[in-house]
């Protein structure tokens, strides 16, 4: 469970500091940007899992 909340925290905090930078005009800028905020909704999404089902998102299977 923790390993969640560090991933979700680590995630937070290089999204906000991308965001921060207000860096989106340029290309490069824009990507590390999005790549950064695909990450911090990945942490939110296997922490979700984690906590509404125990297991791994990586183990879930979907129908």
């Amino acid at each position: 469970m923790r390993r969640y909340h560090s991933n979700m925290y680590l995630a937070e905090y290089q999204f906000l500091a991308l965001n921060h930078e207000n860096n989106k005009d340029n290309i490069k800028g824009g990507i590390r940007y999005l790549e950064a905020k695909q990450a911090l909704l990945l942490a939110y999404s296997q922490a979700i899992c984690f906590f509404q089902t125990g297991e791994n998102l990586s183990t879930i299977s979907v129908a």
